[in-house]
């Protein structure tokens, strides 16, 4: 086996600012886990006003990290070919609907 060559096209570009870098990945997972952790003490409330079961909001709770277990490689694979940025875009994007969406159900069907 040989190591790859640095100068390669392939080879990952540096990064300019590494502390910038780090501070934005920090940030977009605190973002992240501020909007999967605020649902958590609203789901008794979501049980009452919704009349479903307990096992479905533990089901609903638990989709958010089975479909995040099941497309991390997916996405990983995906930032790798067209890169980092606009997968977190998309990703923290998607992330907005989905809790918007959340917030304003009205029902459960």
């Amino acid at each position: 086996m040989s190591a790859p060559d640095p100068t390669s096209d392939s080879a990952p570009a540096a990064v300019r600012n590494p502390r910038r870098a780090l501070a934005t990945v920090v940030a977009i997972v605190f973002l992240d886990l501020l909007g999967f952790g605020v649902v958590i003490p609203i789901l008794p409330f979501y049980v009452r006003s919704f009349a479903v079961s307990d096992v479905f909001i533990g089901l609903l709770a638990a989709s958010y990290s089975v479909m995040q277990f099941g497309f991390a490689p997916i996405l990983g694979r995906i930032s790798d070919e067209r890169g980092r940025r606009p997968v977190l875009m998309l990703s923290l994007a998607g992330s907005v609907v989905a809790w918007t969406v959340f917030g304003l159900a009205g029902e459960v069907e």
